[in-house]
């Protein structure tokens, strides 16, 4: 493999960070859109009288013209309350299942509070992390970020303060919650899978790649990605999931190789042969 080929495969890492930030902005409005439902369920408390009173009235309005003017204001009321507390219900726990996500922002920025000083995570209290934390899941607005978000915020907020530090600064080995942090970086990209990649480069791979920020990296990753056919897109974002759970040392090993096996090389080389 030669240098202009693996900076060739390098630039096609970067397409997916942007994307890991926009589900809750969708399942606000979704919730929303319940709540202005809602007021459909106290008709059907209203509708299940109706329904009690249409009972007798039937009887007395032998009459076709009383049966008429009687039946639709009784029926058609009855009808769609009756509907109604069926389809209130479902996205009720759609909602509840949104919740989850302010809920364990929350409670994850009050143990990182706990266990960090000011000067270390930088917060000026507990709320403007836990809407930073909201924030950039709203940004991606998908299932999968907003659930990998949910997972690694209840993970550190069960470790140990000595666990929170370590994962924090990235310290120990294993670092704590690893595998649910790069969960978040990939679930939490668009489909080029940049994020996690430029994180990597940008920490272990400045002099190697060109990238001192996370910035012109994504920006880099993503054109290339973009200028690919299809199938090669596919084999890039393959390489960027790879690189993205790579220590420093791997990722170096990594960049430098030439023949496999090296770290991450079988999607590295399908790339290179990608046409």
């Amino acid at each position: 493999m030669t240098p202009t080929k693996r900076s060739t495969a390098l630039l096609a890492l970067c397409s997916l960070a942007l994307a890991a930030c926009t589900v809750s902005v969708n399942e606000t409005d979704i919730t929303d859109s319940l709540s202005d439902t809602d007021p459909s369920t106290s008709d059907t408390s209203s509708g299940s009288e109706t329904d009690t009173t249409a009972g007798p009235t039937e009887p007395t309005g032998t009459d076709s013209d009383t049966g008429t003017s009687t039946e639709p204001g009784t029926d058609s009321d009855a009808g769609t309350e009756t509907t109604d507390p069926t389809e209130t219900t479902d996205p009720t726990d759609t909602t509840d299942t949104d919740g989850d996500l302010p809920g364990s922002c929350l409670a994850y920025c009050e143990h990182l509070l706990e266990c960090l000083d000011p000067g270390e995570h930088g917060f000026s209290d507990a709320a403007e992390c836990a809407a930073e934390c909201e924030g950039a899941a709203m940004v991606v607005d998908t299932a999968e970020c907003d659930g990998a978000s949910i997972s690694l915020n209840e993970c550190v907020g069960a470790l140990s303060c000595d666990d929170v530090s370590a994962w924090w600064f990235g310290d120990g080995d294993p670092i704590p919650c690893a595998d649910e942090s790069v969960d978040v970086t990939v679930g939490c990209d668009g489909p080029a899978k940049c994020a996690g990649y430029c994180s990597v480069a940008v920490e272990c791979l400045p002099d190697q790649t060109g990238f001192d920020d996370f910035g012109s990296c994504i920006a880099e990753c993503e054109g290339a990605y973009d200028a690919l056919s299809m199938s090669c897109q596919d084999a890039s974002a393959a390489v960027n999931v790879c690189v993205a759970a790579l220590n420093c040392e791997d990722a170096v090993a990594w960049f430098d190789g030439v023949d496999p096996p090296y770290p991450c090389s079988d999607p590295t080389e399908e790339l290179i042969m990608c046409r």
